[in-house]
């Protein structure tokens, strides 16, 4: 019976540490090209340890795999190594993997390192020179299977067609948006390591658009560019796809094509194809025939049906001490152990530590106060050092007026009494240093008895300054007025003016105060007075009206109306005889919408191409009528 509780773990080894080396890798080694140069590059820009060794990919791929065994906490581990190259499918396929670059030096030596750690570490690994990596994985994960679920690390989709019910891929991903993207949309646990999404029968499908078992067939068919595996030229992938689901062997694949005789039985095959979305049949590209530099089509698929299958069935005796069991891959670590075995190499691991060691479950070392042995200000205590200190007459003013005495009002009605009290009176309210009347306020503005007070005097105060006005252009004009009007009063920008004149003759020299003075008894010559008017008027030949009067006030005051009605009529008349009408601008030329969007298609029209021309319907010739009769 399966423990659910337990999982092995499965880590492609080589996977990992290469991706690690390329992701610590400086930007200046990544971008250059020449290999020399980076040759002399490594020693400078790449981390190394006291012995001279590299290390830069070493401490990312331990602080990984340590990471997952802290926070996944696998009960099961074991990690798999590609040894070379150089494995049976070089062998049936001398052109497999050669399109890839040689491995730097650098990642060269760190895998004889990680190897030679993990061993020291007591974790389980396995490498051969005639198998891959996948192959080992793919042959402990079927035998494995049986007794606890099995995950796969790894970043290569060949291990896709490994996954059943209870092998699932943790598929590492370098876009983080993807992964969450992918994460959110299949409802995936958030307990998956970092940048790694789960891949299960289901997810396969609905991402790819074909499932595990297919995905021999796929590599058979179309081929797969990463590992130079040609696959069936002129099959496409869609093609490769659809086949792919219905036989997942070559020899599946080849039954119902041999079994053709006629050309009844080849359509009838192309219509079984097309109703599983083929519309094109790839009859005649699987039948191609061979010639002397090339294999024929069948020959071609079973090559790449072998390379891209995964093997299952590697006898793994001589690599493992014990059989195989639920006890197999138990990884068990000791912290000091670890220590003592990456210290040399200057490789720290930033995970959450327990007080024993590492590893293990991460726990909050930071304190609930922020800093240890301080403690944290409350509320009050704060809003007191940013108001500032306050003395303690305020706080029981305060005090004495938020608390109300036994009797009085509570709530909406203590607020109105409050208001009443505070509300101005018409004896308390004066006038601003501008003259200008007081404006009551919004809150004020319900009707309240002191208030309309307050208005009546603001009015009458008002009416007193128009008359005041009045008063002062008429003295201004010599005319007398009754003395029934009120006294202006004084106001007080006249007394600063007054004010600022003593000072300044305090200050000022005696010779210039006297002829101040003078200037002053003397009248000036900019002074109107009713005399001065008569003088005026018996020097000019016209007739002179004093505008500004009411209707009547001509005679009270020694004129005559009717000079005044009949100055002001022939004035008016010779304005409007001498007066034109306005000129007005000519309209400007301005265009509809419709009509600038009618120009610039015209503007924008394609010139007709040499080789295309233009067919006009012929116009009809004349035919000749019969006259009439």
């Amino acid at each position: 019976m399966k423990n659910r509780n337990e999982f092995l773990l499965i880590v492609d080894g080589s996977s990992l540490l290469a991706t690690s080396y390329y992701a610590s890798l400086p930007r200046a080694l990544r971008k250059e090209k020449d290999e020399e140069k980076k040759e002399q590059m490594y020693p400078r820009l790449l981390k190394r340890d006291k012995q001279g060794h590299y290390c830069n990919a070493l401490e990312l791929f331990f602080h990984t795999l340590f990471t997952i065994v802290t926070f996944q906490r696998p009960s099961h581990l074991v990690i798999c190594w590609d040894a070379g190259r150089n494995t049976f499918r070089k062998e049936l396929w001398p052109a497999y993997k050669s399109n890839r670059q040689a491995t730097p030096t650098p990642l060269r030596q760190q895998f004889e390192t990680a190897y030679a750690l993990c061993g020291q570490l007591g974790i389980s690994q396995v490498r051969d020179t005639r198998y891959e990596a996948d192959d080992f994985a793919g042959t402990i994960a079927t035998r494995m299977c049986e007794y606890i679920p099995v995950r796969i690390l790894t970043r290569d989709k060949d291990y896709f067609q490994l996954i059943n019910d209870d092998i699932h891929i943790w598929y590492g991903m370098a876009d983080l948006k993807k992964v969450k993207a992918w994460r959110k949309t299949h409802n995936m646990p958030s307990s998956l390591p970092s940048r790694v999404v789960l891949v299960n029968e289901d997810v396969l499908y609905k991402e790819f658009g074909y499932h595990p078992k297919a995905v021999p067939m796929i590599k058979c068919l179309f081929g797969d560019p990463s590992d130079n595996i040609p696959g069936v030229s002129g099959m496409g992938e869609n093609r490769s796809i659809k086949l792919a689901e219905h036989y997942h062997s070559v020899a599946e694949l080849y039954d119902p094509i041999d079994a053709v005789r006629t050309k009844a039985d080849r359509q009838k095959l192309a219509r079984l194809w097309r109703t599983w979305g083929i519309t094109i049949s790839p009859y005649s590209v699987l039948t191609r025939k061979g010639t002397d530099t090339r294999l024929n089509a069948r020959q071609m698929a079973e090559i790449c049906y072998e390379l891209g299958k995964i093997r299952t069935d590697l006898d793994l005796e001589d690599c493992f001490e014990g059989e195989f069991g639920p006890d197999l891959f138990r990884c068990e670590f000791d912290p000091q152990t670890i220590f003592d075995v990456l210290e040399p190499f200057e490789i720290e691991l930033k995970i959450g530590r327990k007080k024993n060691g590492i590893p293990g479950r991460p726990f909050n070392t930071r304190q609930t106060s922020g800093r240890p042995g301080v403690k944290k200000r409350n509320s009050t205590q704060a809003t007191s050092f940013r108001e500032g200190k306050k003395s303690s007459a305020t706080k029981s003013a305060k005090s004495v007026q938020t608390t109300p005495a036994a009797g009085q009002p509570k709530g909406k009605a203590a607020k109105a009494a409050m208001a009443a009290e505070t509300m101005p009176s018409a004896s308390n309210v004066k006038a601003p240093k501008t003259g200008k009347p007081v404006r009551p306020t919004q809150k004020s503005r319900k009707g309240s008895a002191p208030l309309a007070a307050s208005r009546k005097q603001n009015l009458s105060e008002t009416q007193i300054k128009d008359d005041l006005l009045v008063k002062e252009n008429q003295v201004d004009a010599g005319l007398n007025v009754s003395s029934n009007m009120p006294a202006a009063p004084k106001t007080t920008s006249s007394a600063k003016q007054k004010s600022r004149k003593a000072k300044g003759r305090k200050n000022a020299n005696p010779a210039k105060l006297k002829n101040a003075s003078a200037a002053e008894s003397s009248p000036k010559e900019n002074d109107f007075s009713l005399q001065a008017l008569e003088q005026f008027e018996a020097s000019q030949p016209f007739e002179v009206v004093v505008a500004g009067f009411d209707d009547g006030q001509e005679e009270e005051y020694g004129f005559e109306s009717s000079s005044r009605s009949s100055f002001v009529n022939n004035s008016r008349s010779k304005s409007k005889a001498g007066r034109k009408k306005p000129s007005r601008p000519a309209p400007l030329n301005v265009q509809s919408h419709g009509q600038m969007e009618k120009q610039n298609a015209k503007k924008r029209q394609p010139r007709p191409r040499r080789n295309q021309r233009r067919y006009k319907p012929k116009k009809p010739q004349n035919q000749q009528t019969s006259p009439q009769a």
